[in-house]
Order: structure tokens, then sequence, then C-alpha cells
């Protein structure tokens, strides 16, 4: 027992003694391996860009989840971009170094990091210089691929049977992309666009797809988000859904939107439908997001101005940087359209981003306001160096987004019964209206002797413009604009309220109609039912009908003798356009314009309804076809069907194809002797366009677009069927290929391969390339003496078309088309 003891004496003092050399090892060793790992990090960041010679870093509000982001510069010069990401590998976390230029270019990557532990050879060939050599030079984003098929200008080749890894390293260059992106370009987020967001989340392939959609007041988007922190959607694949390149191309969309109307992510389709479907949720519920609060702290000073004290509240970061201001308090008392203008966001919001403290030429002055100027800039300065917090941030922040309710309907209320009096001679008060975007929008206008606006009120017991947007046309902000403007306003002499266009410009235009009636009150409706009234027993009267979005749009047109609209009414019990965006064309906004216009209407008279172009244009459509018809009804399927039937007998027929989404789109037309298209037939057993999408290009409403058009066609004679672009190009590119021809089409069975054998011998070859979807797309063509294709081949080794689609352009189906052709 006394031997075991001593034994256990021993091992333990032994035990302690190795615990301690251990510590006093990493203690020494420790500051020397964080010191290689530093160094190794410089290297790489010279290796990746080596055109810098010094590394600055870059502070950012949110880098996430980038690690480090540095300008990289030589001769004082930015020479390009380096950050560090880190992505979830297969074994664990995958360190990426990556340099890129000013456009998005990559110029090199490094793969590793301490913890680096991808599997011996698989991902851990994501080290190799073999694996990290393609990326150079490669436009991000990019992304990895599998098969020499699916290659194209911005995939490297993934390593094989390490997909997980290769995904971990595009995406980690992506991620760093695109916080250079928004380093270079900041005020290119949704943050600054105009309109209402909204936000709305559906499934993906991994988890919920969050997205943040800015809408404007006509129902298009403006800007568009993509994910949140529940974001986890596939590295290189549905990850993507968050890049500027996807993102980007939802700008300008009208709601609601389809997945053909986009480019959907390469190999994510179920995370393209999340984001289409989210979106299209996030508007039709309207939930709106919330502006997140300014970061920083709230400080306060203020400073004497021309007529009082200039209070100011500004919002400062932790380095110095502005992120808010609101100028004024119950005592400020700066002149109207001179001092006062500093309360202006036009003036305010160029303080954002400046870093304390500010001089006087760091921004643009007041015109006519140099003393208030100053006392602004100088009440910032003190409010930053003194560090005077303001502790009543929250009843600020309500002062400013909602106008008192004592105060501001007072001012607009009463300005009739107070100002009237001590108004000169002549002054008149009028009362007009005009739709806005939630319904009539009235206004009552005290006009001076020359037509100079002294005072206005919008709205009455009507007034239902949308709360927080359109509604700020009631309030001081925007109405004190008017005062002392000429009546009627030029375009432009008012600032717009953002995200309330048609509120605003209803406002514009009521004011401008009270001058043009000259009553004291104007009952708009009456107005412009009047004049029809009593036209009509001189007048003709006349009903037609034209294809719509959702069906049939009748329109009821009472013209003069000289063919002018004197009465317009747009629908029937068939009407089915879309709420809220066909249905438009209901509404006297933009029935108005097209009285006192002659028909038939030019192109360019009307302004279409944005987000509703083909039922605006099947209301002129339908006009038209009333002075052309010059009787009570026009059947139009009759006055089309006719002459086609003619023109068959006496044109020339002609077939040629071209390709759609789904296959070829074959085209059967007959044409006049000046070329213009008689009749057109789509499609033969081929045809295999998307049904309800592409199919619409057989529809006779697709069809009779055509008819008397002159071929070739030219861009914007046809309208494309909405989600259906290349379907319906498909249609455009066939029929200018029989034109071109000028000869009928001999049925593609007939054309045999000796006829090509024998012209390869005498014919001439040659051969020539285009850029595809996934990269060049060669062809050798051998020519007959007359110029026709005797022989076609298309593809060489850098052919990158997508298996099963673009690759089969390669297919004997296509290419035997060409065959015989000029």
């Amino acid at each position: 027992m006394k031997k075991r003891i001593a034994a256990w004496i021993a091992l333990g003092i032994i035990t302690v003694c190795a615990g301690l050399l251990l510590s006093m090892t990493n203690e020494v060793t420790k500051d020397v391996i964080a010191q290689q790992e530093a160094d190794a990090k410089v290297q790489a960041r010279m290796d990746v860009l080596p055109a810098a010679e010094e590394f600055t870093p870059i502070e950012m509000s949110d880098l996430e989840p980038v690690a480090e982001l540095y300008v990289g510069n030589a001769a004082g010069a930015p020479q390009g971009y380096v950050g560090t990401a880190i992505a979830k590998g297969y074994g664990g976390p995958v360190q990426v170094i990556a340099g890129l230029d000013a456009e998005g270019k990559i110029t090199g990557i490094s793969v590793g990091g301490s913890e680096f532990a991808e599997t011996a050879g698989l991902g851990a060939k994501a080290k190799d210089a073999a694996f990290m050599e393609q990326f150079k030079g490669k436009q991000t984003p990019v992304r990895a691929v599998k098969s020499a098929a699916d290659r194209g200008d911005n995939t490297i080749d993934a390593i094989t049977a390490a997909t997980i890894t290769s995904n971990a390293v595009t995406g980690a260059v992506n991620s760093i992309a695109s916080k250079v992106d928004a380093y270079l370009n900041p005020d290119s987020g949704d943050s600054v666009a105009e309109g209402t967001t909204y936000t709305a989340s559906a499934q993906g392939f991994a988890g919920p797809v969050a997205v943040f959609v800015t809408v404007k007041d006509d129902g298009t988007i403006s800007a568009l988000r993509v994910g949140d922190d529940a974001f986890a959607e596939t590295e290189g694949f549905g990850a993507s859904a968050k890049e500027p390149a996807f993102t980007k191309q939802f700008t300008g969309k009208a709601l609601p939107i389809t997945v053909d109307s986009i480019d959907g992510v390469s190999g994510a389709t179920i995370t393209t439908n999340a984001v289409v479907e989210a979106i299209n949720k996030a508007f039709a519920d309207k939930v709106v997001v919330e502006p997140a609060a300014p970061e920083g702290t709230r400080y306060t000073a203020s400073e004497q101005g021309y007529a009082g004290p200039v209070a100011v509240f500004v919002t400062v970061k932790d380095d110095g940087t502005i992120t808010a201001l609101s100028i004024g308090d119950d005592q400020f008392a700066e002149t109207e359209n001179f001092g006062a203008g500093a309360k202006e966001a036009g003036f305010t919001k160029q303080f954002v981003g400046k870093t304390l403290p500010l001089e006087s030429g760091d921004i643009d002055g007041i015109s006519g306001a140099t003393i208030t100027t100053e006392a602004v800039v100088k009440a910032i300065n003190k409010a930053y160096a003194d560090k005077l917090v303001d502790e009543t941030a929250g009843a600020a922040v309500v002062e400013e987004t909602v106008p008192a309710t004592s105060e501001a309907p007072a001012a607009s209320e009463e300005p009739a019964a107070t100002d009237v009096p001590e108004l000169p001679e002549g002054a008149r008060v009028l009362t007009s209206s005009s739709k806005g975007y939630g319904g009539p929008v009235a206004v009552t206008v005290t006009l001076n002797d020359d037509d100079t606006i002294a005072a206005l009120t919008v709205g009455d017991a009507d007034f239902a413009e949308t709360q927080g947007l359109g509604s700020k046309v009631q309030d001081e902000e925007f109405t004190k604009q008017f005062i002392g403007k000429k009546v009627p306003l030029p375009e432009g002499d008012v600032d717009l309220i953002a995200g309330a266009t048609i509120s605003s410009e209803a406002v514009i235009k009521a004011i401008n109609k009270t001058i043009e009636t000259g009553e004291e009150t104007a009952a708009p409706d009456e107005a412009t039912e009047a004049p029809a009234e009593d036209a009509a027993p001189k007048d003709k009267s006349v009903t037609s009908s034209s294809k719509g979005y959702g069906g049939p749009v009748a329109v009821t047109v009472t013209l003069n003798e000289d063919d002018i609209i004197a009465a317009l009414t747009v629908g029937d019990a068939d009407f089915a356009e879309t709420q809220g965006l066909g249905s438009k064309v209901q509404d006297e906004e933009f029935t108005k314009q097209f009285i006192g216009k002659k028909v038939p209407l030019q192109e360019g008279d009307i302004d279409l309804i944005a987000g509703a172009t083909i039922s605006s244009e099947a209301v002129i459509k339908a006009i038209n076809k009333t002075v052309e018809t010059a009787e009570e009804t026009a059947a139009p399927d009759e006055a089309t069907e006719a002459p086609a039937e003619e023109a068959v007998a006496e044109g020339k027929s002609a077939t040629s194809s071209s390709k759609g989404y789904g296959g070829p789109v074959s085209v059967t037309v007959t044409l006049n002797d000046d070329d213009t298209i008689e009749a057109l037939t789509v499609g033969d057993a081929d045809f295999a366009e998307t049904q309800g999408l592409g199919s619409k290009v057989q529809d006779e409403e697709f069809i009779k677009q055509f008819i008397g058009k002159k071929v070739p066609l030219q861009e914007g004679d046809i309208d494309l069927i909405a989600g259906a672009t290349i379907s319906s190009e498909a249609v455009i590119k066939a029929i200018n290929k029989t034109v071109e021809t000028a000869e009928v089409t001999a049925a593609p069975s007939e054309a045999t391969e000796a006829p090509a054998e024998d012209a390869a011998a005498e014919g001439k070859s040659a051969t020539s390339s285009s850029k595809g979807y996934g990269g060049p797309v060669a062809v050798t063509v051998t020519l007959n003496e007359d110029d026709t294709i005797a022989a076609l081949t298309v593809g060489d080794a850098d052919f990158a078309e997508t298996q099963g689609l673009g690759s089969k352009v390669q297919d004997e189906e296509f290419t035997k088309q060409f065959i015989g052709k000029k």
C-alpha cells in the first residue's frame, strides 16, 4: 500500500510539472502563432490583389457575413478591394479571402484558415491552385457547376464529390462582392426608393424566404431586398436570391408578378418561386415595414437665427457621422419661403453622411437665408461638441412625423374666414376636385386678382387618401409650397410627396381646374357631363369593343361632326379587367384625357396607365374602331376575318420557324405584294409553348396585331404577351425570316442529307459565333451559290448551353429548319 501511495505522489508531481510546462509553452508561443496568422492574412491579401501596395480597413455599420474589408491602394489610388468571409463547409468553417476590382471582377482568391478541415482528396482540393485560379477574371456573382454543359461566363467547375465545399467558397466570394458593392454604392438600397415597403415570407428550399419590397403608388416595384435572419438557402444556388444581379430585375415590374416575368436563380426554382410568392403576398396583404430608427445618439442645441432661436435635433453615430436631422421646435419663426426652408427634407437630407464638425461650405445653404443656414450649422456642431443628449427624443419624433392636431388643421381649415378681409381687392375663393389614389381630392383655393395663390385647403368629407402617404397633401409642409404661386401651375412648380405621386398631382390638377372654370364652386362631374348631354342630339354616339387583358373592353363614344370626342364611357356587363390595374381605364383620371381629342387617336395622344398597358391600349383601339366603322355597333371579329380569307388566294405564303421557350415556333404568313401581312397562323405539330403563357401566341388577340403590319417588323410594332416574352419574340423573328428568304418554305422533312453532302464540295463554308445563354454559340454553315443553306452544324468546344433547353439548338429537329433557307 505504501508503494502505491508513493507511485501516486510521483505520478501527480509529473502531471503537475507537465501541465506547467505546457502552459508555459503555450504562453510563449501564442503570440508567435497569432502573429504568424496575421502575417499569413497580409500575404493572402497581397496575393489576391497584387496591384495594391498597402491595405486600409473599411469601416461599415453592417459587414455581416463578411469578417473584414479593405481597400487596396498603390500610389495613393485605389486598386481594388479585399475581403475575408467565413463560410460553412462540409467539415467546418472555410475561410475565403477574395480580391475584386471596382466592377466586381475577381482578381484572386485564397482558401483555408486555421480551422479548415475539409476532407482530404475531396473538399480539401479547394486549397489547390487549380481550383482557386478558376476565379480570376470572373464577374461576380459566381456559381459552381458540375457539368461542362452548364458552364458560363460567371461559373467555376465544382470539385468532384465536394459540392458543399465548392458552394461554400463561391458563397463567401459573393458575400464579399456584395459588401464591396454596398460600400461603393451606399445609396443604391431600398432606403431611398420611392414608395411604401412591404414584407412577407414564403417557404423556400431550406427555410422561410423573407422579402422586403418597396412599391410605388402605381403598383410598380422600386426596390427589393431578399432574406432576413432566418434565411438559409443553399450557397451557390438559392442564396443567390439575395444578390443584386437577381433582385434588381424586379425594379419597374408591375404587381402582381409571375415567375415567368423574371429570370429565376439558376438551379434554385423553389427559392425563385418563394421570392415571387412572398412579393405578391406582401403587396396583397399590405404588411408595411416600419422604418428603422436612425443609428446613433440624438443630440440637440439651438442658435440664434434671423427671427428667433433655431433648434436642431441631430442623430450621430459613434464615428461622428450624421444619420438623421430635424430642425425647429415651438419657437421656430424663420421667414416663410426663406429661412423656413431649413425644415424641408431637401435641405436636411444633405447633412446625412457628413462627418462632424461641419463647415459652412460642407452643405448648400438656403437661398436668401444665410443667417438661418449658419444657425443650423452652428447648432449642430454645438450639440455634438457639448454632447447635449436629447432627453425627449420620443416626443420629438412624434412631433416630426405627426402634425400637431391643435395647430395644423387650424391653419388649413379657416384661411378664408381669417385672411379674406385682408386680401387685395379682387381676390376670390374657388373650389374644384380631381381624382386621387383613394377617391376625389377637393381643394379650396383663395386667389389674388393676379391669380397667385393666397390660401389653400385640401380635402373635404370624401377625402380618402392613404394615411401616412397621400394624406400628407393636407399637411402644411406640402400646402405652403403653393402660396404665392401663379395658377395654372406649370409642371415642376411643386415638389411631389415621395410615395404619393398620384395624390400630389390630384391637388395640382384640381387647383388648375379652378381657374379654368372661373366659378365660386365647380362641380367636376357636372362640368364634364353637360357638354356630352347637349351634344348628344346633334352628335353621333358609337359603341365598339377591343380585347383587353381580362376580356373585351367596350367603349361608348360621343363624337362631334369633326370626329372630336365629346364624351366617353368605358366598360359594359362583360368588363373584367384587373381590379386596381386595368380597371383604372374606367376612372375619370384616365377617360378625361380623351375629351377634345380627334379620332382616330395617334400614338402618344394618351398617357397609358402604368401596369395596365394592355387595358389602356384596348380602349384606344376600340375608340379608333368607332370612327372607322361610323355606325352604332361594330362587330370586331367580322371586320378582321373576311380580308384574311381573300388574301390567302392572291397573296404569297411563306413558312418559317424560330426558337421559342418550349421548342420551335412555326409561323405561316400570307403577304401582300408590298410585304404587309394579310394572314398569319402560328404553330405546327411541334408547337410546345407553355399553356396559358407562351401558348397565347396562337390566340387571335395576339395574332391580329400583325395584320396590316409590314415585314420585317420593327421593335415596338407588336405588344409582347406578359410572362411569355421569349415565345412572343420567337414569332416575330420567325416572321421576319420569311421575308428575308422571299420564298415559300419547303417542308423540312423533304430536306435530305444528300444535297448537303453535294454542296460541301462545291459550296462555300463559313463559321461564326454569337453570345448564347451559357457562352458563345458557334455555327458552321455550308452555302450554295445562291446563298441558300446546304448544311449547318451548331456548337464547338466552348458550347455550354443548358442541357435539355439551350442545348436543343444542336438537335436535328432545330437545325433542319435552316436547310434551304436563303
